[in-house]
């Protein structure tokens, strides 16, 4: 038996994290099975013609395609990989995994696809495999947990959830399968001395590990220290239930082999809720300290840490952590369920700084209940956390969208009200718009808001032009300027820019003109704090020009007529939002759609 793992594309540009589901399985069928050849065949890395992709899978003609689809933003892809690979192989079963089976009735009926995979796919794969290889008959599918099909009738078929794998054997994969597919440097890429100081790291000047030049160069490497998250956010996909943190002797045996294979001396741990048990973190950074590497954690939760332990963080090498912070208003949290404080995210904040530690906000905004008021409450909050100290960069500030992806109450809460469709035709229709876009995408988007569009996106900069302003303010124009031409959060600050601040010490009357007629509203904002900051008033029409230099008029022409239909029925009571669960609003307070079989209830509430 041949089986053929793919990827599907994620972004405009290839992911630096490696598909670690995909190649979890791939190595979990290998270990329990000798005589079946599975390979996995990267797009997402390497991003071939469409051609060359239907035709490598054509000669390699496997008996089962597997496609991972980690998000639900690789529809379009997997329908046209699916139809095209029906045609040239039609013995061939398409297998669909991750986050994108959400929408499991749509990949069937609509894509094509023979199987979805509902959660976590090792068991579940290796069942699905020795079904096949048996040659037993269809009607056999629904003794195997996991699975979403339809039957010889059409009838959907979804056969419940799988037990989940014990933690020592999660996320085990084989790095030769990357090494095989020549995409080491992607997935562990090389770091410098540069690199490590421009993102705020503070160089022992006794640490000679870049003085060789022939030895091995140091690579950044990602650790994966958990599965599953311990909240339940109501915009974020859940596909495993629960919350496992994988054992501290399987995190360190994995570590020491990335150590000794790939020479990684900087360490990124990656898990959605990290350090939430603190028996476990008090182990990871006793541990981890010996290693004298640089290291960042990702998923932090505000409400998990204190001073000490961030401290103590600090001091066994970690150089920055990230939290989900979101927002800064109490009652979006609530919306949200996020299940922290809003004293947590400033606590955490403070604490943080303090240490010497980079910390980025990153934010959700748009959901609904979002005001105003509420956005006020939120650029509050950046102006405190973007401006605890001076080594600060106000750049560092991730803003998104709220982007409703299926299997969450933010997708079952636009479904219900017509944002998105109730039907499966409309489903596919939105599947296939926000297809290959992420959630900053301004044009994507659901406005889920009481507001015009115009004014929901216009938030964004809204945030932005606020806390540039404050950090000028605050620590003065020639410290502004000097962080601006050297600072940590510049991706996409023009060079131009840059060089000129760098020569001149602050922005010149050429510059300004230079920018404007490029059009690059945001380097404006960075090199004319002061400017923007008199113009909020009228951010709408900024954020108006801003789309229209980048969408044409026709985007331009449906903003503004949106907001003239507002202003018409402004006068209209709005609908009276209750600030509290989102999940709660659409499980007790939005009737049942008709056109939805029940098949289908347990995808989407998630879980």
């Amino acid at each position: 038996m041949k089986i053929l793992f793919v990827t599907t594309p994620q972004r405009e540009t290839p992911s630096g994290y490696a598909p670690i589901g995909a190649l979890s399985i791939v190595n979990y069928v290998r270990k329990h099975t000798d005589d079946v050849r599975i390979e996995l065949y990267n797009i997402d890395a390497h991003r071939p013609d469409f051609s060359d992709v239907i035709k490598y899978i054509s000669d390699f003609n496997p008996d089962i395609l597997g496609i991972s689809a980690v998000v639900s933003t690789a529809y379009a892809y997997t329908k046209r990989l699916t139809q095209e690979i029906k045609q040239v192989l039609p013995k061939t079963q398409i297998v669909v995994g991750g986050n994108l089976c959400a929408s499991a009735e749509v990949l069937l009926r609509k894509a094509g696809a023979d199987l979805c995979v509902i959660g976590e796919g090792e068991k579940i794969f290796l069942n699905v495999m020795n079904h096949y290889k048996d040659e037993k008959p269809r009607a056999d599918l629904s003794k195997i947990p996991g699975l979403a099909y339809l039957d010889d009738n059409g009838k959907f078929i979804n056969t419940g959830y799988e037990t989940p794998l014990p933690p020592d054997e999660i996320w085990d994969v084989d790095w030769t399968d990357i090494e095989r597919d020549g995409t080491v440097d992607l997935y562990f890429p090389i770091v410098n001395v540069e690199m490590l100081k421009h993102e705020g790291m503070t160089i022992n000047p006794d640490d000679h590990r870049f003085d060789d030049v022939n030895a091995a160069p140091m690579r950044l490497g990602r650790v994966t220290c958990s599965k599953g998250c311990a909240s339940r956010c109501t915009f974020c996909h859940r596909w495993d239930k629960g919350f496992r943190n994988i054992p501290i002797d399987i995190v360190f045996k994995r570590l020491d082999e990335m150590i000794e294979r790939f020479n990684v001396g900087v360490v990124m741990t990656t898990a959605e809720s990290f350090g939430q048990d603190r028996r476990w973190l008090d182990e990871f950074i006793r541990r981890i300290e010996p290693y004298n590497l640089w290291w960042w954690a990702t998923g932090v939760r505000t409400s998990t840490v204190d001073a000490d332990v961030i401290m103590r963080m600090r001091r066994s090498g970690c150089y920055c952590i990230n939290y989900g912070n979101e927002t800064g208003s109490k009652k979006m949290l609530e919306v949200m369920e996020k299940k922290v404080a809003i004293e947590d995210n400033y606590n955490a904040a403070k604490w943080t700084i303090e240490a010497g530690l980079r910390n980025t906000v990153q934010l959700v905004v748009g959901m609904p209940g979002e005001s105003p008021e509420t956005i006020r409450e939120t650029i509050e909050y950046c102006k405190y956390a973007c401006t605890l100290s001076k080594e600060q960069d106000p750049r560092e500030v991730s803003i998104n969208y709220a982007q409703a992806l299926p299997g969450t109450p933010l997708y079952e809460f636009g479904r219900s009200f017509g944002l998105i469709g109730k039907d499966i035709d409309s489903e596919e229709q939105y599947l296939l718009s926000i297809s290959d876009r992420n959630a900053s995408d301004p044009m994507t988007n659901v406005n889920f808001t009481n507001y015009p569009r115009l004014t929901m996106l216009s938030w964004q900069l809204l945030i932005q032009i606020e806390v540039h302003y404050h950090y000028f303010k605050k620590f003065g124009s020639a410290h502004y300027y000097k962080r601006m031409a050297d600072g940590v959060g510049d991706a996409g600050f023009s060079k131009l820019a840059r060089d000129t601040i760098a020569a001149q010490g602050k922005p010149t009357v050429a510059l300004f003109f230079k920018l404007l007629s490029k059009g690059q509203m945001g380097n404006l904002l960075v090199c004319y704090p002061v400017v923007f900051y008199r113009l909020r008033r009228f951010v709408e029409l900024l954020t108006l020009l801003q789309i229209g230099r980048k969408f044409g008029k026709e985007a331009m022409g449906i903003l503004c007529l949106d907001f003239v239909n507002y202003l018409f029925k402004r006068a209209q009571k709005p609908w009276n939002f209750k600030y509290r669960s989102l999940r709660k609003i659409v499980n007790e307070e939005v009737p049942p759609i008709p056109e939805d079989i029940i098949e289908m209830a347990p995808l989407r509430k998630g879980r």
